[in-house]
């Protein structure tokens, strides 16, 4: 099916297990952001200086100092490297199910205008698994028991709030932000999520 799906959630909120469910079940490509830059940095262009993508080049040795230190790399490189995902998936007919991006609001900004030019507006949804910070923590805890675990999770939202809280209120105020209650179980939840997409697609 040619759509396109971006689904938004803090740390543990289970978006990267929707994602994939949500590729499986309607035939998309499935992308991640974190896994476009390590490719391009580690794969794609391992070992070059420079590298030209989507038409702007970049400096692949200041990107890969950042993505080691831990900092995020530079909005308009992943800008760029989201942009080719997305125009080789729809020149190839294909749907796509994006995890945890648009990260930051330059990328939303980029990224809402692109997939409507190409999915159009009425087939690009975005999807907000909404959990407490409380349960966030709870299930990091849960899946691994290392030691300072809960104060790195900790963190790891309030960034999220920093730089995702903007795209959140921009989707919000365009009236695009569906929000889906992210606390029962992984079958519920696409279940939930089925029945929006299902309600929405028939509109139009």
């Amino acid at each position: 099916m040619k759509i396109a799906i971006i689904v938004l959630g803090k740390p543990s909120s289970g978006k990267d297990t929707q994602a994939e469910l949500l590729a499986k079940r309607f035939n998309l490509v499935s992308a991640k952001s974190s896994v476009l830059i390590k490719q391009e940095l580690y794969k794609r262009s391992k070992g070059k200086k420079t590298a030209t993508i989507a038409g702007k080049k970049f400096n692949l040795i200041k990107e890969r100092k950042r993505h080691e230190t831990g900092l995020l790399n530079t909005p308009y490189f992943v800008i760029a490297l989201i942009e080719r995902k997305i125009k080789n998936t729809a020149k190839r007919g294909k749907g796509i199910v994006f995890s945890g991006s648009a990260r930051t609001l330059p990328e939303a900004k980029e990224e809402i205008v692109l997939l409507d030019k190409l999915y159009g507006k009425n087939r690009s949804f975005y999807l907000y698994l909404d959990i407490p910070n409380k349960i966030a923590v709870q299930r990091a805890v849960l899946r691994s028991r290392e030691d300072g675990l809960d104060k790195l999770i900790k963190k790891r939202i309030k960034v999220f709030y920093k730089e995702t809280g903007p795209v959140l209120k921009l989707l919000k105020q365009q009236k695009r932000l569906v929000v889906v209650d992210g606390r029962p179980t992984i079958p519920v939840i696409h279940k939930n999520i089925l029945r929006i997409l299902k309600r929405k697609l028939a509109q139009y």
